[in-house]
């Protein structure tokens, strides 16, 4: 009897996650819980092309001749998905930057490659190079503008730059910012309250 309520149970729970789509109702909408947008690791979303392979990862991203955003992420991630919708629309509006998600969970080697540890993560690079990395959820706006300071930064180094977004339970968060060029010069950073 329990068999058949579980199974029962999973067959619903897959059926109405298929029928769902990208605009489902409740927490089966695009940037829910369960999205079905997401799962779907083929699809571009919006101007975010996937990547899948190795190969596509040096054709797409290091051998572009544009700065490309890669966005890396795990399906399993609810903030993850909290970030898709709006990457999406910042990609929409910055054309100069070639955007590309890579689901770290079916492509480790890349991930491991960058060291990528936490999620979201996404890394700017430019002729093949790291230039700039942001961990963490960022709004709609903070993304437009750190994106574009990195896209335009004039900056001759690449040394990669990392800022993370760091929350407290309480609300309170701060961005804390890890770079190699001020490292070698002994110059502490200080973290910029939010």
């Amino acid at each position: 009897m329990i068999h058949r309520a579980i199974t029962f149970f999973l067959t619903t729970a897959i059926t109405i996650i298929s029928l769902a789509g990208c605009d489902g109702p409740g927490p089966f909408k695009s940037g829910g819980f369960f999205d079905p947008c997401l799962v779907d690791n083929e699809t571009a979303i919006g101007r975010i092309e996937p990547v899948q392979t190795e190969d596509t990862f040096e054709n797409k991203v290091l051998d572009s001749s544009q700065p490309v955003l890669v966005y890396f992420y795990q399906s399993a991630c609810p903030v993850c998905k909290k970030l898709v919708p709006r990457l999406s629309n910042v990609a929409d509006s910055l054309r100069d930057i070639a955007f590309c998600r890579t689901n770290a969970s079916l492509l480790p080697i890349i991930a491991r490659k960058y060291n990528v540890q936490y999620y979201p993560t996404m890394v700017l690079f430019r002729n093949g190079m790291e230039v700039h990395r942001w961990v963490g959820l960022y709004t709609e706006d903070e993304m437009r503008k750190e994106f574009t300071e990195a896209f335009t930064s004039t900056r001759q180094s690449y040394k990669p730059v990392t800022k993370r977004k760091v929350c407290t339970s309480g609300g309170f968060c701060t961005t804390i910012v890890d770079d190699p060029i001020l490292k070698l010069a002994n110059i502490d950073i200080p973290a910029n309250k939010e």
